[in-house]
């Protein structure tokens, strides 16, 4: 029998790597299209361990977001959450799908996270270039397969989803 802990270590250590990639400079001409790693990271395992992350998990995410970035407090915590809520509402649907149907899904649901954001922030006075904002959204597209493919066979290849050896 494993800890708890040790359950949760591999999402813990893909979500402290995103957070990195995520929080990490890059050049001023690469910041728009750049992918929204940590977002990606919870889609990711709410689609495939559902059980073990879910709503709690993108939750907390998203407040390590908003810190790292000095969003408003709960702003990504919010979105997160609701992302995570949809993709766990469908993850039976989604799971069968092709990769690149899902990064096309995944590209949707980014949308809709950009979307909000972009709202939230003009509700506080935030102005910010309304086309430039929605530039991650071909990040994403391009960067899910990669991401879900890598981490299917480095985290999921030694363990099956529920945490046994394979």
């Amino acid at each position: 029998m494993k800890r708890p802990f040790a359950l949760l270590l591999p999402q813990i250590t893909s979500l402290a790597l995103s957070l990195m990639l995520f929080l990490l400079p890059a050049p001023e001409v690469l910041r728009p299209y750049l992918p929204l790693w940590p977002l990606l990271v919870v889609l990711f395992w709410c689609l495939h361990t559902p059980e073990r992350f879910g709503l709690a998990g993108a939750w907390i995410t998203g407040l390590f977001v908003d810190l790292g970035t000095g969003a408003m407090l709960g702003q990504n915590a919010l979105l997160y959450t609701l992302c995570a809520a949809l993709i766990l509402w469908l993850h039976l649907l989604l799971r069968p799908l092709p990769r690149i149907q899902l990064a096309l899904f995944v590209a949707g649901l980014s949308g809709f996270y950009l979307f909000f954001d972009l709202w939230m922030r003009g509700g506080v006075g935030e102005s910010t270039l309304a086309w430039a904002f929605f530039y991650p959204i071909l990040g994403n597209l391009l960067a899910w397969p990669l991401l879900s493919l890598a981490m299917e066979k480095t985290l999921l290849g030694q363990h099956g989803a529920n945490g046994e050896r394979v």
